[in-house]
Protein backbone atom coordinates (compact mmCIF):
# COMPACT_ATOMS: atom_id res chain seq x y z
CA UNK A 1 0.00 0.00 0.00
CA UNK A 2 1.31 3.46 -0.89
CA UNK A 3 2.47 5.36 2.20
CA UNK A 4 1.84 8.74 0.56
CA UNK A 5 -1.89 9.50 0.60
CA UNK A 6 -3.44 10.52 -2.71
CA UNK A 7 -5.81 13.48 -2.30
CA UNK A 8 -9.47 12.45 -2.45
CA UNK A 9 -8.73 8.74 -1.99
CA UNK A 10 -10.44 7.26 1.05
CA UNK A 11 -9.41 4.19 3.00
CA UNK A 12 -12.47 2.47 1.50
CA UNK A 13 -11.21 3.24 -2.02
CA UNK A 14 -7.85 1.68 -1.15
CA UNK A 15 -9.43 -1.42 0.41
CA UNK A 16 -11.96 -2.13 -2.37
CA UNK A 17 -11.28 -5.45 -4.09
CA UNK A 18 -13.08 -7.65 -6.61
CA UNK A 19 -14.68 -10.88 -5.37
CA UNK A 20 -11.84 -12.87 -6.94
CA UNK A 21 -9.18 -10.74 -5.24
CA UNK A 22 -11.00 -10.96 -1.90
CA UNK A 23 -11.29 -14.74 -2.21
CA UNK A 24 -7.58 -15.13 -2.92
CA UNK A 25 -6.59 -12.77 -0.08
CA UNK A 26 -8.91 -14.48 2.38
CA UNK A 27 -7.86 -18.01 1.42
CA UNK A 28 -4.15 -17.18 1.56
CA UNK A 29 -4.20 -15.02 4.67
CA UNK A 30 -2.71 -12.00 2.89
CA UNK A 31 -3.86 -8.52 3.94
CA UNK A 32 -5.32 -10.04 7.11
CA UNK A 33 -5.02 -6.83 9.12
CA UNK A 34 -6.82 -4.76 6.47
CA UNK A 35 -9.55 -7.35 5.90
CA UNK A 36 -10.20 -7.72 9.64
CA UNK A 37 -10.63 -3.93 9.70
CA UNK A 38 -13.16 -4.18 6.85
CA UNK A 39 -15.16 -7.23 7.97
CA UNK A 40 -14.43 -7.57 11.70
CA UNK A 41 -12.57 -10.49 13.27
CA UNK A 42 -15.49 -12.94 13.45
CA UNK A 43 -16.67 -12.35 9.88
CA UNK A 44 -13.09 -12.44 8.61
CA UNK A 45 -12.57 -15.90 10.16
CA UNK A 46 -15.81 -17.17 8.60
CA UNK A 47 -14.99 -15.71 5.17
CA UNK A 48 -11.41 -17.02 5.24
CA UNK A 49 -12.61 -20.57 5.96
CA UNK A 50 -15.29 -20.30 3.24
CA UNK A 51 -12.74 -18.96 0.74
CA UNK A 52 -10.43 -21.92 1.34
CA UNK A 53 -13.33 -24.35 0.90
CA UNK A 54 -14.58 -22.55 -2.21
CA UNK A 55 -11.18 -22.65 -3.92
CA UNK A 56 -10.76 -26.39 -3.19
CA UNK A 57 -14.29 -27.42 -4.19
CA UNK A 58 -14.74 -29.15 -7.52
CA UNK A 59 -17.57 -27.92 -9.71
CA UNK A 60 -20.41 -30.42 -9.17
CA UNK A 61 -23.28 -28.65 -10.92
CA UNK A 62 -23.44 -27.91 -14.65
CA UNK A 63 -25.72 -24.88 -14.51
CA UNK A 64 -24.39 -21.69 -12.92
CA UNK A 65 -26.24 -19.92 -10.13
CA UNK A 66 -27.05 -16.28 -10.89
CA UNK A 67 -27.13 -13.95 -7.89
CA UNK A 68 -29.01 -10.71 -8.38
CA UNK A 69 -28.15 -8.22 -5.63
CA UNK A 70 -31.04 -6.26 -4.21
CA UNK A 71 -31.68 -2.62 -5.00
CA UNK A 72 -28.66 -0.63 -3.76
CA UNK A 73 -26.77 -3.92 -3.26
CA UNK A 74 -24.19 -3.17 -5.96
CA UNK A 75 -21.19 -0.91 -5.37
CA UNK A 76 -20.92 2.09 -7.68
CA UNK A 77 -17.79 4.06 -8.50
CA UNK A 78 -15.66 5.73 -11.13
CA UNK A 79 -12.25 5.03 -12.60
CA UNK A 80 -9.34 7.28 -11.67
CA UNK A 81 -6.04 7.84 -13.41
CA UNK A 82 -3.28 5.46 -12.30
CA UNK A 83 -1.89 4.93 -9.73
CA UNK A 84 -5.02 5.95 -7.79
CA UNK A 85 -7.55 3.22 -7.04
CA UNK A 86 -11.12 3.28 -8.30
CA UNK A 87 -13.27 5.93 -6.63
CA UNK A 88 -15.81 3.88 -4.67
CA UNK A 89 -18.84 6.09 -4.04
CA UNK A 90 -21.55 3.61 -3.03
CA UNK A 91 -20.89 2.38 -0.34
CA UNK A 92 -18.01 4.52 0.94
CA UNK A 93 -18.90 5.98 4.35
CA UNK A 94 -16.27 8.71 4.01
CA UNK A 95 -17.83 9.92 0.73
CA UNK A 96 -21.30 9.77 2.25
CA UNK A 97 -20.25 11.78 5.32
CA UNK A 98 -18.50 14.24 2.99
CA UNK A 99 -21.71 14.91 1.06
CA UNK A 100 -20.76 13.08 -2.15
CA UNK A 101 -24.08 11.25 -2.52
CA UNK A 102 -25.21 14.03 -4.85
CA UNK A 103 -22.84 12.44 -7.41
CA UNK A 104 -25.29 9.52 -7.68
CA UNK A 105 -27.88 11.75 -9.34
CA UNK A 106 -28.51 10.97 -13.01
CA UNK A 107 -27.66 12.11 -15.64
CA UNK A 108 -24.70 13.88 -13.95
CA UNK A 109 -23.54 10.61 -12.37
CA UNK A 110 -23.66 8.62 -15.60
CA UNK A 111 -19.89 8.03 -15.45
CA UNK A 112 -20.35 5.83 -12.37
CA UNK A 113 -20.31 2.10 -13.05
CA UNK A 114 -21.22 -1.08 -11.21
CA UNK A 115 -18.25 -2.46 -9.23
CA UNK A 116 -19.66 -5.75 -7.96
CA UNK A 117 -22.04 -6.73 -5.21
CA UNK A 118 -21.42 -5.21 -1.78
CA UNK A 119 -19.08 -7.76 -0.17
CA UNK A 120 -20.45 -7.34 3.36
CA UNK A 121 -23.81 -8.56 2.07
CA UNK A 122 -23.00 -11.04 -0.71
CA UNK A 123 -19.48 -12.47 -0.40
CA UNK A 124 -20.39 -15.20 2.12
CA UNK A 125 -23.32 -16.31 -0.08
CA UNK A 126 -21.09 -16.53 -3.16
CA UNK A 127 -18.40 -18.46 -1.27
CA UNK A 128 -20.94 -20.90 0.21
CA UNK A 129 -22.36 -21.61 -3.25
CA UNK A 130 -18.88 -22.12 -4.70
CA UNK A 131 -17.93 -24.41 -1.82
CA UNK A 132 -21.05 -26.46 -2.65
CA UNK A 133 -19.75 -26.91 -6.20
CA UNK A 134 -21.70 -24.22 -8.04
CA UNK A 135 -20.32 -21.76 -10.55
CA UNK A 136 -21.60 -18.37 -9.38
CA UNK A 137 -22.39 -15.41 -11.61
CA UNK A 138 -22.95 -12.17 -9.74
CA UNK A 139 -25.23 -9.97 -11.82
CA UNK A 140 -24.24 -6.59 -10.46
CA UNK A 141 -25.94 -3.60 -12.02
CA UNK A 142 -26.38 0.15 -11.73
CA UNK A 143 -29.51 0.23 -9.57
CA UNK A 144 -30.16 3.87 -10.52
CA UNK A 145 -31.02 2.88 -14.10
CA UNK A 146 -34.47 2.25 -15.59
CA UNK A 147 -35.91 -1.03 -14.27
CA UNK A 148 -37.23 -2.20 -17.64
CA UNK A 149 -33.78 -1.76 -19.17
CA UNK A 150 -32.18 -3.59 -16.25
CA UNK A 151 -34.68 -6.45 -16.62
CA UNK A 152 -33.95 -6.70 -20.35
CA UNK A 153 -30.22 -6.81 -19.61
CA UNK A 154 -30.67 -9.62 -17.09
CA UNK A 155 -32.98 -11.56 -19.44
CA UNK A 156 -30.44 -11.26 -22.27
CA UNK A 157 -27.66 -12.51 -20.00
CA UNK A 158 -29.74 -15.49 -18.89
CA UNK A 159 -30.62 -16.37 -22.49
CA UNK A 160 -26.95 -16.20 -23.50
Amino acid sequence: MNADPIPGVSVFDRLRRSDEELTALLAGGAARHELVAVFGATEYSLLAALARRALRAPRRHAAPVYVLPGIMGTQLGAARAAPAPTDLLWLDPQDIIGGALARLRLPEGAALRALGAIPYSYLALRLRLQAAGFSVVMHDYDWRADLSGLAQSLAARLRA
